[in-house]
């Protein structure tokens, strides 16, 4: 009769597999959290942006025109915590300095730190302060972090 040997512990293969599985699920877990904190946090500018748009969308009802200035902008209740984006503390919302109104023309360029406001007039000059012209269109520019592009929200009427 042969002695059998009892096997008391893991091989040291066994134990690089195991480790090598365990490091493959965390990358992944790490990979999907990242993703879901982007689409997060779009979804925040998103909603940011549809906050600023309801904003000036109750001004012109009573002035049959949209404000031009930053400053107008923040007069509306809602508007600070909207102007902020994600993750900052102070509000970076800024006005276009130029009348593109492609995501790829429109300066300065949005970043996940900063919305661009772009106020135009029916010509589609952009708008100036002083307004000599009433501001009858607007976009408003933010950058998607999920898929790293330039999203246009334009007057809603």
């Amino acid at each position: 009769m042969r002695n059998k040997r009892k096997n008391l512990g893991f091989t040291i293969i066994e134990i690089a597999v195991v480790l090598t599985i365990s490091a493959i699920l965390l990358t992944m877990a790490s990979m999907s959290l990242s993703s879901s904190e982007k689409g997060n946090r779009d979804n925040e500018r998103s909603a940011d942006i549809e906050m600023l748009v309801q904003c000036l969308e109750d001004g012109y009802i009573s002035t049959q025109e949209y404000v031009g200035t930053i400053s107008d902008l923040e007069k509306c209740p809602k508007a600070q915590e909207a102007m902020t984006p994600p993750k900052l503390s102070t509000a970076n919302t800024v006005l276009a300095t130029n009348n593109s109104t492609t995501v790829t023309g429109v300066r300065p360029t949005p970043t996940k730190d900063m919305y661009v406001f772009q106020p135009l007039t029916a010509t589609g000059a952009l708008c100036t302060a002083p307004a000599t012209t009433p501001c009858t269109n607007y976009n408003f520019f933010y950058y998607s972090e999920l898929d790293g592009t330039i999203v246009k929200v334009s007057k809603a009427r």
